[in-house]
């Protein structure tokens, strides 16, 4: 096998040196660069739905923590009214409790002692 070089010197003295190698490297330096030029788009498009699905994981986290703490709240009021209801309903059970008391030792001829202000 010959070296490239000594062979475009065989073929320069036969005359059959093409023009076309310069064309030809242009050619192939013209298609690298086009596939460099791919590529670099490629890792750009990747780059970039990689950083969308972390900005779309963020946003659904943030979602989904906002969604916890409004059911933590919703919870902790509906705890303080159920708290509020049931001691309303308490207090006028005592005080239905402290009525009939009242009605039943005034029909037995008796009262409490009330201090009036």
């Amino acid at each position: 096998m010959s070296h490239p070089a000594e062979e475009a010197c065989i073929l320069k003295k036969e005359g059959k040196l093409r023009e076309s190698t310069v064309d030809d490297s242009m050619k192939r330096e013209g298609e690298i660069n086009e596939y460099l030029n791919r590529l670099e788009r490629w890792r750009k498009a990747i780059a970039f739905n990689i950083s969308l699905k972390e900005i779309h994981a963020s946003s659904l986290q943030k979602i989904h923590e906002r969604q916890i703490k409004t059911i933590n709240e919703e919870v902790t009021k509906a705890s303080k009214a159920l708290l509020m209801v049931r001691q309303a309903a308490m207090n006028a059970l005592v005080e239905a409790e402290f009525e009939q008391y009242k009605q039943e030792l005034k029909v037995m001829g008796k009262c409490f002692y009330q201090e009036r202000i």
